[in-house]
């Protein structure tokens, strides 16, 4: 098992149970990324669909993005709002605009993101988030995550 799916896979049991007993049994059949907030613009929630396509457990991205928000004294645990400027905030740390993204497949999207966060730890960008260290390019793609679906 490779580093990040177990990643994935521990923050999800660890963190998952709780956040799913507050789910209604809808929300929590649902897909992970399948409906637009109306509050996000469509394009944008259509974009963050196609980024999270890139992600096997989109799931554990929320639970880490929620205590990521959490843990951070500026802001609240949710935010609809939020999403859009966020969203943008990821593709600039990223270097990407709306049209690059869209037009990177899931495996190419999956190693930039990738690329990006081990250079996030070889310049020191690192974020704790309930005892997990993470890159600040995965910080912030969890907390676009949990923003998606908040």
């Amino acid at each position: 098992m490779k580093r990040r799916e177990f990643m994935e896979t521990a923050a999800a049991l660890a963190l998952g149970v709780a956040w799913s007993a507050a789910l209604s049994p809808a929300q929590a059949g649902e897909t992970a990324f399948g409906v637009i907030d109306a509050g996000t613009g469509e394009e944008t929630a259509m974009l963050a669909d196609h980024l999270f396509q890139a992600f096997p457990k989109p799931a554990s991205l929320q639970v880490i993005g929620k205590a990521y928000r959490r843990e951070r004294a500026d802001s609240a645990s949710s935010c609809w709002r939020c999403m859009p400027d966020a969203f943008e905030g990821f593709l600039r740390h990223l270097d990407l605009s709306k049209a690059d993204l869209q037009s990177m497949t899931a495996a190419t999207l999956r190693t930039h993101i990738d690329s990006r966060t081990a250079r996030d730890f070889a310049e020191g960008k690192i974020i704790t988030v309930e005892g997990w260290l993470l890159g600040e390019t995965e910080a912030r793609l969890c907390e676009v995550a949990a923003l998606h679906r908040a």
